[in-house]
């Protein structure tokens, strides 16, 4: 056994000294290393199986076509208000017109209702105004007070800012609300210089001269003498609403809204002072008065307030010295001149005078409702 292994030794010898080698990296061929046995200097370190010492890969590494998700296709996260120029413009000025409404409100009503005239007679609409508290001895429970307005543009741009202030969102050109709006501004006998989207963004709010218009209007058809602003309330209340304890003592039976002397002038021509002092009681449905100056003597023919159409002012053009305090009443067949003693009592007349003829509407109302 000896001299075959010394054979063997002295053929690889000779082997490899004829240069043919290449096959002696048999003798370590890794399939006879024992398992666990380290690998001889110079081997290769098998890929799938890397040193302890060194950090092993992320477990999940996040795939490459997950990376890129922050930008989307365009347009499918675009929102489609976006191409709507009234809902843009109303949630860019949001704020702003919350602010707004909060202060003219206590200026300027804002109308219920409003209904377009389809006569020929030209641009006029019918804006309507109600008592929201609707308490025991209200004004307007059954009814409204209508305000006839060449103006209804203004009206209907204070709406839609109204109706933007009360909303929790921007409104859109398809919210019910805007759909009603539009649809009064492009009627025929409405119609503006702009459409109704171009006229509410061109101007974020009307001008300080037009609600300085639209107030003295109000004063003029005597609007103040009906409502009153109630902070408490936040809305505009009527007469009755707002002065629940005056209206509970007026409403009793005989209790008159308001009496004393006044000048009722003879014959209308201003150039003839002739004033003649009688003693009126304004009370129930009727304007009682007096021959004489005193509470106590007989009754002349009453004013029915049901057949009152208008109480005015003296037109300041009639204005004079002698006509420093007067009203009309005007009623289907006759015309009143009357005068108090100063100006503040002339309009403490012409305030009760409305509230009463308001009061008298309301029960002929309630009247025809009990009825149906």
């Amino acid at each position: 056994s000896k001299s075959l292994a010394l054979h063997a030794v002295r053929s690889r010898s000779i082997t490899s000294e004829n240069g043919q080698e290449g096959e002696g990296e048999e003798l370590c061929p890794e399939v006879f290393l024992p398992e666990g046995s380290p690998c001889p200097e110079g081997a290769d370190v098998p890929a799938e199986e890397p040193p302890q010492d060194s950090p092993s890969p992320p477990s999940d590494p996040t795939p490459a076509v997950d990376a890129p998700q922050a930008p989307c296709t365009d347009g499918q996260t675009d929102d489609p208000r976006e191409r709507d120029t009234l809902w843009v413009h109303l949630r860019d000025n949001e704020e702003e017109i919350k602010a707004f409404c909060a202060d003219t409100v206590k200026r300027i009503p804002v109308p219920d209702q409003c209904v377009v005239d389809d006569s020929n007679r030209g641009c006029v609409a019918k804006f309507s105004f109600s008592c929201p508290l609707k308490g025991h001895y209200c004004l307007y429970s059954k009814s409204s007070f209508t305000l006839s307005s060449r103006q209804p543009h203004l009206w209907i741009h204070i709406m839609l800012l109204s109706q933007q202030s009360k909303a929790s969102e921007p409104l859109s050109s398809d919210d019910k609300a805007v759909q009603f709006l539009r649809a009064l501004w492009e009627k025929p006998q409405l119609k503006g210089l702009h459409t109704f989207e171009t006229a509410m963004t061109q101007a974020t709010f009307p001008h300080k001269k037009d609600l300085d218009s639209l107030q003295r209007h109000l004063e003029e058809v005597r609007f103040f003498d009906l409502f009153g602003y109630s902070d408490e309330e936040g809305s505009w209340l009527c007469f009755m609403c707002n002065n629940p304890e005056k209206a509970t003592v007026v409403n009793q039976d005989g209790q008159p809204l308001i009496e004393g002397k006044l000048k009722e002038k003879q014959v209308r021509w201003k150039f003839i002072k002739r004033w003649k002092t009688r003693y009126f009681t304004l009370a129930g449905n009727q304007l009682l008065f007096r021959k004489g100056k005193s509470k106590e003597e007989l009754d002349d023919s009453p004013i029915e307030l049901s057949k009152v159409q208008s109480v005015k002012v003296v037109a300041k053009k009639r204005r004079d010295r002698s006509l420093p305090r007067a009203f009309e009443i005007f009623t289907d067949s006759k015309t009143y001149v009357l005068k108090a003693q100063d100006e503040k009592h002339a309009e403490e007349w012409l305030q009760y005078i409305n509230v009463a003829m308001a009061q008298a509407k309301e029960r002929e109302n309630r009247e025809a409702t009990t009825y149906l």
